[in-house]
């Protein structure tokens, strides 16, 4: 999944879950408001997609539509590999290593006050 669309009290908003990214005027974005007319392309070489709030008068039938039957797509897709890298990544790490060490010598101290 590339990201997200989400309705906010300010409007519409693109919210970027990809590591490929999104790109709008060929900057990468994490987070975008998005208005009328905004062009962007998920990925550096994928698709651009047009948001529009209206119909353009000289495309009275709506233009090209990008339209899915959410039933069988899913609204949140968890990549269990990329979770079991990065907490791999995160627990062999030498700072994770020095505050499990710290927190075995912090147990092992007899409680003050007892």
């Amino acid at each position: 999944m590339h990201a997200t669309l989400n309705h906010t009290d300010e409007g519409w908003e693109i919210l970027v879950l990809s590591r490929n990214g999104v790109f709008m005027k060929g900057k990468r974005i994490e987070q975008q408001l998005l208005q009328d007319g905004h062009v962007f392309r998920l990925s550096d070489r994928g698709p651009w997609i047009r948001y529009r709030t209206e119909t353009p008068a000289e495309d009275p039938g709506g233009g090209a539509t990008i339209s899915f039957d959410s039933s069988k797509t899913p609204i949140f897709a968890l990549d269990l590999q990329q979770l079991d890298r990065e907490v791999k990544q995160i627990a062999d790490g030498q700072y994770f290593q020095e505050l499990q060490k710290r927190m075995t010598q912090l147990r092992s101290r007899p409680a003050s006050g007892s």
